[in-house]
């Protein structure tokens, strides 16, 4: 995962500015609670730049690195947020993406991430997602998953 870092099943979450918390700590939380029952999961956190991120609440998160620092890992999981749908997606997100999906076995989306996977991943996604803005007012629930 990390440099430095093995241990189980390697999971890195791309964090970016407007990304929304429960994207994230909804997915770690499961993870984290699958080991109180044997599961071995490592969980690290990335940026395009390494530096904490800022979510759609005003909630600054720290990371551990940067998509260099990840050597390899068994899933990548592209967080959604608004942002992903009102704005183009940053060229940053993208960046990290397409450096990342050649590192990991598994490349995933949560919800409006499919916008940046679909970006990141161009012709190689496979798209399952009913996706969701508040702008719209459309509801979602679903996944995307590249690379397989």
């Amino acid at each position: 995962m990390l440099r430095g870092v093995e241990s189980g099943r390697r999971v890195v979450f791309i964090l970016f500015d407007g990304m929304k918390m429960l994207d994230v700590m909804g997915p770690a939380e499961v993870f984290a609670e699958a080991g109180l029952v044997g599961a071995d999961y490592t969980i690290s956190y990335v940026s395009p730049s390494g530096h904490p991120v800022m979510t759609s609440v005003g909630i600054r998160l720290p990371v551990d690195g940067t998509p260099d620092d990840v050597t390899d890992a068994d899933m990548v999981v592209v967080s959604g947020g608004d942002v992903l749908v009102t704005h183009p997606v940053p060229e940053d997100l993208v960046a990290a993406i397409q450096k990342l999906r050649g590192r990991t076995r598994r490349l995933v989306s949560i919800c409006t991430g499919s916008f940046a996977l679909a970006r990141g991943c161009r012709r190689e996604w496979i798209s399952r997602s009913r996706w969701s803005s508040r702008t719209t007012g459309r509801t979602s629930r679903g996944r995307s998953r590249a690379g397989w």
